[in-house]
């Protein structure tokens, strides 16, 4: 999977970029129908960064034209879809709408995925694209990056159960 390689497809109010990396993520949790003001989909964060230990948490930004676009109905429609919104994270956190997805019984994690809305082009969508490109591009930065935020690699593999044991 190359990064740098986009797919395009749009509906009769937008031409949507996603990365092939997210494009399944995108089309699993999240229609075009439930944010039609949307230019482009980005998957960020741990999962997107390949030398990197990951939470089980996906995050997406996504790029719209206007942030006041996403009306209280968008919102009321992602809601509709199993999303949670979340306006405490929007006060504490300038300039997008967040959500996440809660799990299902089958996941052991508060939630399996986070939506940041943002203005395409605007600061809150280029710097964590940009970040997540450094990493890929520098796995030795994403190593030290995981390991200042406390992820510690295990020297060698585990085989089996009583390894762990002391």
């Amino acid at each position: 999977m190359e990064l740098t390689e986009c797919r395009r497809f749009g509906n009769s109010n937008c031409a949507t970029t996603i990365r092939i990396g997210s494009l399944a993520i995108v089309q699993r949790f999240l229609s075009l129908s439930d944010l039609p003001m949307t230019l482009a989909f980005e998957h960020i964060g741990s999962t997107s960064i390949h030398a990197m230990a990951a939470v089980p948490t996906i995050d997406i930004v996504a790029g719209v034209r206007k942030l006041n676009e996403v009306t209280d109905a968008v919102i009321e429609s992602l809601i509709a879809a199993g999303w949670e919104h979340r306006p405490d994270i929007d006060a504490m956190i300038p300039n997008r709408r967040f959500l996440h997805k809660p799990p299902g019984p089958e996941h052991r994690t508060s939630r399996t995925h986070h939506l940041h809305i943002v203005e395409h082009g605007a600061a809150e969508w280029r710097d964590p694209i940009l970040f997540r490109d450094f990493l890929n591009q520098h796995p030795e930065m994403a190593r030290e990056y995981d390991y200042r935020r406390g992820f510690v690699p295990l020297i060698a593999p585990i085989t089996s159960v009583s390894a762990l044991r002391p």
